[in-house]
């Protein structure tokens, strides 16, 4: 039977058992691809921090801060499916009053594995920890462990994780506006390769005064999309997307002007408009017909204080770097990704 429990859980999921955004419902169809118009916001609650995985059932599962998540084809219609922590119950090593904060999902052999922040806001020592499962729509999670807390390796503000697989090796990148670092897994993604001391001496610092950091490869090319700015200021949030590009996954990272983002720098790829405000901490997925979307969160004029799932399709320049179209959210009834669906 398929885990469903619509419990009230820190509030925001517990009555987004099923939301749409607002546009035609024409579906364009080409043989069992389609496509259906989105428009932004796709939620009208709570969906700070998204992280995003596409699975092999077709769905794209979106992942927010304080655990809650949800499943989409064509972010039109959304499915809430659970939160990671009703099952595999609430993790306590971190500080008092602190909370989850920033999740990212990769699927490693058969698990899935769920990485997050726990912190409160202006927490000394937050750290990061994680959660697996073997079906992310049956889910049922288990509690894992914690990888390590800022004082451990040397990091202030140790939060925002994200994880990638690259030539059977694992890696992680962290840290917010106190230097963005890397280090590399066990195979398995669950324990740092040759412990803490290692982790600590070895690590490699790839961007300074940024946070957010997500890493998409395209062919030969790596991009390190990172946010900048005041993300939780309401309509004042100066949030905003930034990206460098590597032939190398451990970098250094520059932008079209050479600058590296251990220095600053950084190609725009989104800022706020008129309507949206602080548009950021973004992840990226490339649809069934390969366009890359950009996944993200944003205040609006209507939702001042609450922080909203967006997305956009990205573009790329004659330098090959992308940036959402104009540079700013979408806002009308927009053609949305590729999937297939059922004839």
């Amino acid at each position: 039977m398929k885990y469903r429990k619509f419990l009230s859980f820190m509030l925001v999921f517990a009555f987004a058992i099923i939301s749409g955004c607002s546009g035609a419902n024409t579906s364009i169809e080409t043989s069992s691809l389609r496509f259906s118009a989105y428009q932004n916001p796709i939620t009208d609650y709570e969906f700070a921090d998204p992280s995003a995985f596409l699975d092999d059932d077709g769905y794209v599962y979106v992942f927010a801060t304080e655990g809650g998540y949800i499943r989409t084809k064509d972010f039109k219609t959304t499915e809430y499916v659970g939160n990671v922590f009703f099952t595999s119950g609430t993790p306590l090593w971190g500080s008092n009053g602190a909370h989850i904060w920033a999740p990212h999902v990769v699927k490693i052999d058969e698990y899935y594995i769920y990485y997050y922040s726990l912190s409160a806001w202006g927490d000394a020592n937050p750290g990061i920890g994680y959660c697996y499962t073997t079906d992310l729509y049956e889910g049922i999670w288990t509690l894992g462990e914690k990888l390590f807390l800022s004082s451990e390796i040397g990091v202030n503000n140790s939060i925002d994780p994200f994880v990638i697989v690259e030539n059977s090796r694992v890696y992680m990148t962290w840290g917010s506006f106190s230097g963005v670092y890397l280090i590399e897994l066990t195979a398995d993604g669950r324990s740092l390769l040759g412990g803490i001391d290692e982790a600590y001496h070895n690590k490699i610092k790839i961007a300074g005064n940024f946070e957010g950091s997500f890493i998409y490869k395209k062919e030969n090319d790596y991009y390190l999309y990172l946010s900048r700015g005041g993300c939780c200021n309401g309509l004042s949030s100066s949030y905003e997307t930034v990206v460098f590009k590597s032939k190398n996954l451990k970098g250094p990272y520059l932008d079209e002007n050479g600058v590296d983002a251990i220095s600053g720098g950084g190609n725009l790829v989104l800022t706020s408009s008129a309507y949206f405000r602080g548009p950021g901490h973004n992840a990226i997925y490339s649809d069934s017909e390969g366009t890359d979307w950009i996944i993200y969160h944003s205040y609006n004029l209507d939702s001042p204080n609450r922080r909203l799932l967006m997305i956009d399709p990205l573009h790329y320049d004659e330098n090959g770097f992308p940036e959402v179209e104009g540079k700013v959210p979408s806002f009308g009834n927009e053609k949305g990704p590729a999937y297939y669906g059922k004839d």
